[in-house]
């Protein structure tokens, strides 16, 4: 476990806020400052801007992390009260009746994140924040040289899920997954649209087939997705990682993704026409054909992945970095107009932009 001790120093911070009572979101950006001021007390400061509802507010606030005789420590407000215990990994709970507050900590001493959720009478909010160190990540470098914005990926692994193995018929259109650890969870064929899976980590999800019309997938992570035909147009992604499986031809139209990593995946066909992608990575991915016409992306990178084919007309484009994927073998790239691309790829480039741009390479 991680202490207080060992995260002294400056922090990138980024906060997001999804009041899902008012169907409003929010952001903070700023730092986050952890000070040694003995040898059992840290301080903790945050300094920021909230970006809420078309407002931006300067937020700042201190916190205290002590230890007491037991060596544990707990988190103190500023006025001294007791916030919550200091524990790493695993979920923890703030005591502030009527509300429940249950948060967790997790990550490493470069990149940690703190999450904490909010229900009672008059609140329904989430709470998720990410802490780097100013430079750990070649991507987000690359983007301060370019003005280039990296994704912004928020997501924390649920914690205290409850195991489950889902037998033939116990998953019906409509039904709601939430707070489970899945070992296989075999829909292929069904027909279950509206379907909500949130806060569950899937080890394989078998969804060949399967009527996903209208599918949510919330703060959650599957392992592996085989999907040799995906139907989930009109879905909704947010927080979610996939860190493997294929996708032969996937049905994403119209669909929603935010904060979402695809790692090691294989795509064949997917038609994203009128979807929007905000901060979402394509980590280490084989990709065939991309239909992103009428779609809007906001800051999404290709770490690693290869791309053969992206095609597609009024796609907005912004934030879209190309620079760290395989281009050798792409046909075409007409979907991906405005995105940022290097130096390099440039000359490999160049014979096919010249023939999208109507000139003749003699």
């Amino acid at each position: 476990m991680l202490l207080p001790t060992d995260l002294l120093g400056e922090w990138v911070l980024r906060r997001t806020l999804d009041d899902r009572r008012a169907g409003v979101q929010g952001i903070v950006t700023g730092t986050t400052t952890l000070t040694a001021v003995g040898a059992d007390e840290v301080r903790w400061d945050e300094a920021g801007v909230m970006t809420f509802d078309g407002r931006a507010t300067p937020v700042s606030r201190t916190l205290t992390v002590r230890r007491d005789d037991d060596h544990a420590w707990t988190v103190h407000f500023a006025d001294g009260r007791v916030f919550h215990d200091w524990v790493w990994g695993t979920s923890v709970a703030h005591a502030c009746a009527p509300d429940d507050y249950t948060g967790a900590l997790d990550g490493d001493e470069q990149r940690w994140t703190v999450r904490w959720e909010a229900r009672g009478p008059a609140k329904d909010y989430r709470l998720d924040s990410v802490l780097e160190r100013h430079g750990t990540r070649q991507t987000e470098s690359m983007a301060r040289s370019s003005g280039t914005e990296a994704p912004r990926i928020t997501l924390t692994e649920p914690v205290d899920l409850q195991d489950w193995v889902p037998g033939p018929g116990d998953v019906l259109t409509g039904d709601r997954i939430e707070g489970k650890r899945i070992g296989v969870l075999d829909l292929a064929g069904e027909r279950l649209p509206d379907l909500e899976i949130e806060e569950c980590v899937i080890d394989t999800l078998r969804g060949d087939g399967a009527d996903f019309r209208g599918l949510r997938v919330h703060d959650s992570i599957i392992d592996t997705l085989d999907a040799p035909v995906l139907r989930a147009s009109s879905s909704s992604w947010r927080e979610v990682r996939v860190s493997g499986g294929r996708i032969g031809s996937g049905e994403l139209y119209d669909s929603g993704l935010n904060g979402v990593e695809f790692v090691g995946m294989k795509f064949g066909f997917v038609n994203l026409r009128g979807s929007t992608l905000t901060d979402v990575v394509f980590r280490d991915c084989v990709i065939d054909e991309l239909d992103i016409a009428d779609a809007k992306l906001l800051r999404v990178s290709f770490e690693g992945s290869s791309i053969r084919d992206a095609e597609g007309s009024n796609t907005r484009i912004d934030h879209v970095d190309l620079r760290g994927a395989d281009l050798d073998r792409v046909e075409r790239l007409e979907g991906f107009r405005g995105a940022t691309i290097g130096a390099d790829q440039l000359y490999t480039l160049a014979p096919l932009l010249a023939a999208q741009a109507g000139y003749r390479v003699d």
